[in-house]
Formats: structure tokens, C-alpha cells, sequence
């Protein structure tokens, strides 16, 4: 990183709709331009084409008491351009009409407290560096224009196609700004029910495209590893999760995070020892298991990050519900799937990925019931993809990249997911403004960490039985499968 990237940003920045205008006045034109010219695949009438903007309307994305918030301020910016073209003809004629373009943008949050305490500098970097450079490197394979023809079915096509377009991404403290489409004018749209939980056919559309995501990083690897360590791997890791800090502030908001996780994960063991004691040994040694490695939360889920070979992967780092958008046929079933939302990306185990997913939005019923079937259509569509992106046999990638070598991972790193589940399900939308209210306590200076401690607990109890028993039913079933 540079010395003005935004891991540098001024603590007194504030980034003004003012200055995102002027950016995007700026930058869009000559985006549209040149994403016109790479779609152009023939000769064109057209002699010359340019693109002004008009006007620019922002509507923000994220209420006030929105977890998400915290993070990134985003916006949906509404923009008027006036397209000039010059056409041939009979003759020479000139044209002007105004088209419409609706982006997304998200910018740092101005208030230093706010980036120092939810690290919004580092997450800001990552998502940025993603967007910008990761995403488009991994996708750099050779392809022909056959890419551009939405009906293809290559896994290359399919993968084009996870990743919303980025117009714009700076990374300097005058203009860090990220510019995203707008995938739901595509007609994408978030799975929206009370449960939380998605259907087997989303499901397994969303675990296809995590395949082709993980499977471009593989084939990264494969064909040129110094390149990806040092253009990919290595470009992560400043916005790694739970390194070591030296402010203050920035050590206490990472306690009052891992407190959470590890109190929400804690909880559901006092319900659990009552249904099931007696029951099975293998339940009292396994929740007794359980509760060990709970105590040092911290310090297990550092270990299950630390990417071991060879099947390391570039992950998503936060894979569920509320980062998957569906584009559904007249039948409302769903056919295309895209990915957002990158902050959290880093090189860890898939299984990382694939613990939080299945753990938190597949029900225990459909967890139980096709389990095979969930793992099935990961691995076949990782192999396929793989074998097409580094132009082998899929036997070839036997058995580095066997079926029984990604469960042994998933048995490795279950914990992991149910940790970060009991800490989603703890800041569910209906409780998000209790658990908010713990990282108020920052507002006022820095609290004592037994204040912490109290407050968390205090609110973790608004969860209910439900909620809690949700997660005993998990740890059951970490326990049936061999994963404590």
C-alpha cells in the first residue's frame, strides 16, 4: 500500500455528496464510454459517442440504526446523462438523448470514531482492492467473445457474471470512493422471508457460484502461485480479522466483538446440557468440548483462519444471506446468482465460507435431510470449473481436490461457523438495536471491559428460546457428525 491508500485517511476527512458529484461527473463518462467500446464486438455506424452528466440524485441505502452502518456510508446515486453520438448514414447526422444510470456508491464514514472503532479504513481497503484489482485478475483467463453471450454455459460465463460491475474505485484519502452497479435495476433481489432460512433450490445456486468463485483462486494458484501470493494473497492481508492493535480504542471495540461471539456461543450450552443430558455420553463429552474451546475464542477462531495448503482459498469471509442477490424466471424460481459486499475477504480454508452459509441460511431440517446433495453440487461445479479454467481433466485434479478432502476441511472448521452464527443470530434485525447499543458505550470515552461484559450478557438475553434453541440444535448436530 501507499503512503495516501486509505489505511492513511486524515482522522479529520469528511467526504461531502459534494465531492462524490464531482467524482462521479468525472469518472462515470469515460466508464460508460470504454464498457460501450468493450461490448462493441463488430463494426458500428457509430463514429463518435460521448457521455455527459446532467444531473445526480442520492438516496441513502442504510438507516441510522442499522448494524451496516457502522461500517460504510452507501448510497444509491440516480444520474442523468446526455449520450451524443455521431451517426452514419445517408449522411452525417448528430444525436443527443439522455439516458439514465443508477449506481451504487459507498464511501468511508466521515467521523474518525466511527472508522477507528468498526476498523472501517482496513474493511474500506479490502473491498476496494477486490473490486478493483482481485476480481478482475482472478476473471483475466483467456476467453473469446463467446463470454459475452448470457446464454452460455461455460463456468468462466457464469463466473463474469457473480460479481457486480465496479465503475469506480479510489483508495486515496481525497476520493475514496467505491462505485458499484446497481444489480437491482437488473432485477436481483435479496431473499426476503421470516425464517431466514433460503430454500434448497437457493441454496444450492448460491454454493454453485461460491464453487466458481473459489475455483477461479485455485486455478490462480495453480497456473501462476507467485502471482497470487503477491497480487491477491498478500494484498488481503491488511484487512485481516482479529490482528494484534495498539490503540486503545480499537482494542476494546475488538473485545466487545469477540465477547459477543464467544457469550452468544456460550449460551446455548446451559439449554443443551438440560435437553440432552443423559441422553449420550457423546453429548456431555462433546458440549464439554465445546465450552473448552470457548473459553479462548480469540484464539480459535486465529487458528481455524490460518490458510493451510493445498486447499487454501481466497474466501468471501462473510457468505449469507444478506450478501446474495437472485435474479428468478416467470416462475419465480431462481436461475442467476451475484455476490456483494467483499470487506471481509481473506485467504482462509473454504470451509470458512462454507460453515457460515450452510450453518446459518440452510435449516437443520434440509442440513439433515440433503446433506450430500449440498456438498455434492459445491464439489462438482468446483472440479468442472477448475477443469475448465486450467484446461485439464477433472481426474487430474484428484485427490487434492477430493470430495472426502473438502469434508475433512469442513469437520476441521465447523466451530468456526458456529461461532459466527450464534453471533448473526444474536444481532438478528430484530435485535440489532440492542446489540447497537453496546458499541454506544464507546461513545463516551472507553468503557470498562466488566461494563462490556455486563452489557452483553444484559442483551444477549433478548434473543429468547427460540433463538437459543436454534443453536442447541447446531451443536447436536456438530456433535452427530463428528465435528466436537
Amino acid at each position: 500500500m501507499g503512503d495516501n491508500d486509505v489505511i492513511g485517511l486524515d482522522d479529520h476527512l469528511e467526504i461531502s455528496l459534494e465531492g462524490i458529484r464531482q467524482v462521479l461527473t468525472r469518472e462515470i463518462p469515460p466508464y460508460i464510454l470504454s464498457r460501450r467500446q468493450t461490448f462493441q464486438l463488430g463494426p458500428s455506424d457509430t463514429d463518435f459517442v460521448c457521455y455527459k452528466v446532467l444531473n445526480c440524485h442520492f438516496t441513502s441505502l442504510l438507516s441510522s440504526k442499522s448494524v451496516g452502518n457502522m461500517t460504510f456510508d452507501t448510497y444509491r446515486a440516480e444520474i442523468e446523462m446526455e449520450e451524443s453520438r455521431s451517426i452514419k448514414l445517408d449522411g452525417e447526422e448528430s444525436r443527443e438523448v439522455v439516458i439514465k444510470e443508477t449506481l451504487i456508491v459507498k464511501t468511508i464514514k466521515g467521523n474518525s470514531g466511527s472508522r477507528d472503532m468498526y476498523d472501517s479504513k482496513r474493511l474500506f481497503y479490502v473491498e476496494s482492492k477486490m473490486f478493483s484489482d482481485i476480481i478482475p485478475l482472478l476473471l483475466s483467463s483467456p476467453f473469446t467473445a463467446a463470454y459475452y453471450n448470457r446464454e452460455s454455459s461455460s463456468n468462466l460465463c457464469k463466473s463474469h457474471f457473480l460479481f457486480p460491475k465496479c465503475y469506480y474505485s479510489c483508495r486515496k484519502f481525497k476520493d475514496s470512493l467505491i462505485v458499484l452497479e446497481d444489480i437491482q435495476q437488473s432485477g436481483y433481489k435479496l431473499v426476503r422471508n421470516n425464517s431466514q432460512f433460503m430454500d434448497f433450490n437457493h441454496i444450492v445456486l448460491a454454493l454453485e457460484g461460491l464453487a466458481r468463485f473459489h475455483a477461479l483462486s485455485y486455478a490462480m494458484k495453480k497456473k501462476d502461485p507467485q502471482s497470487f501470493y503477491s497480487r491477491v494473497v498478500q494484498e488481503v492481508v491488511p484487512g485481516k480479522k482479529y490482528r494484534a492493535e495498539d490503540k486503545a480504542r480499537e482494542k476494546l471495540y475488538a473485545y466487545a466483538y469477540l465477547k459477543t461471539l464467544q457469550f452468544a456461543a456460550l449460551q446455548p450450552l446451559e439449554m443443551f446440557a438440560v435437553k440432552y443430558r443423559n441422553t449420550d455420553d457423546k453429548y456431555d463429552s462433546g458440549a464439554e468440548r465445546l465450552k473448552t474451546l470457548l473459553q479462548d475464542t480469540v484464539g480459535v477462531i486465529r487458528e481455524l483462519l490460518i490458510p493451510k495448503e493445498p486447499l487454501a482459498v481466497l474466501c468471501h469471509g462473510n457468505f449469507n444471506i444478506n450478501n446474495i442477490l437472485f435474479r428468478y424466471d416467470t416462475d419465480e424460481k431462481p436461475t442467476e446468482v451475484k455476490f456483494t459486499d467483499f470487506q471481509n475477504a481473506h485467504y482462509a480454508s473454504p470451509a470458512i465460507d462454507l460453515s457460515l452459509f450452510l450453518f446459518l441460511n440452510a435449516s437443520p431440517e434440509l442440513r439433515a435431510e440433503r446433506r450430500v446433495q449440498l456438498f455434492s453440487s459445491y464439489h462438482l461445479t468446483l472440479l468442472k470449473a477448475m477443469s475448465e479454467f486450467m484446461d485439464c481433466a477433472e481426474e487430474e485434479l484428484l485427490p487434492e481436490y477430493s470430495i472426502e478432502a473438502f469434508k475433512e476441511e469442513f469437520s476441521r472448521h465447523a466451530v468456526y461457523g458456529y461461532i459466527l452464527t450464534a453471533g448473526f443470530v444474536a444481532s438478528a434485525p430484530s435485535k440489532r438495536i440492542h446489540i447497537h447499543k453496546i458499541f454506544e458505550m464507546f461513545n463516551d470515552g472507553l468503557p470498562l471491559r466488566e461494563n462490556i461484559d455486563k452489557s452483553i450478557r444484559e442483551n444477549l438475553k433478548l434473543e429468547g428460546e427460540e433463538v437459543t434453541y436454534r443453536l442447541v440444535l447446531l451443536i447436536k448436530e456438530m456433535v452427530d457428525e463428528g465435528y466436537l
